[in-house]
């Protein structure tokens, strides 16, 4: 009876262990893309950047979070600063079912 309430224990702390490593991005999973900002949702701390090459866009949704770093112009910024149409690079982590935003850089003139 011993034994099986210790692997229990051990299951459950490897399991914490699992999912405290999975919060934080790896810094291999960092992508960056640039683009143009299609639509900012404020309270739902949304943003769809579209993004161009030389025929096709797409629409990409960003989540922003309380750690997401907004920069324009080498100041931090916050959301709601962000306008339609802004030129923007965009650091993110996650899979497609979430992309999470790290740092959004809006490009000032011709940067």
């Amino acid at each position: 009876m011993k034994k099986i309430i210790i692997s229990g224990m051990v299951i459950i702390l490897m399991s914490a262990a699992i999912g405290f490593c999975q919060d934080a991005p790896n810094q291999d999973s960092v992508k960056t893309i640039t683009g143009e900002v299609a639509k900012v949702d404020w309270v739902g701390n949304k943003i769809v950047v579209r993004t161009f090459d030389s025929i096709n866009y797409d629409e990409i949704l960003f989540y922003i979070s309380e750690d997401t770093n907004i920069i324009k112009g080498g100041s931090e910024i916050s959301l709601a600063d962000i306008n339609l149409s802004d030129k923007v690079s965009v650091n993110y982590s996650g899979s497609f079912a979430g992309l999470k935003a790290l740092q959004i850089t809006v490009k000032v003139g011709g940067q």
